[in-house]
């Protein structure tokens, strides 16, 4: 995933994808900044603020994850499918 969004930086799905890489490594800074740096490129993208929103919820910061979660959940059911 790293190399795909090397190859294209606007592919939100390469940040998605890397950052779930990072977490499952226990690398929290890079894929903190891999769900920060998709919703960079699309703010409103559903997958990428329920990452960020899960990320911080599994870290303990549940003000910071209710901010993305919340936001994720009001988008119109259009924009949540990912498929």
């Amino acid at each position: 995933y790293k190399k795909a969004a090397e190859f294209e930086p606007k592919l939100i799905e390469a940040w998605n994808m890397q950052g779930l890489c990072y977490k499952r490594l226990d690398k929290a800074a890079a894929a903190e900044s891999c769900f920060k740096r998709a919703l960079e490129i699309d703010s409103n993208n559903y997958d990428s603020l329920c990452n960020l929103g899960y990320f911080y919820f599994n870290s303990g910061r549940y003000e910071d994850a209710a901010v993305f979660l919340e936001k994720a959940a009001k988008l119109p059911e259009a924009e949540k499918d990912s498929d």
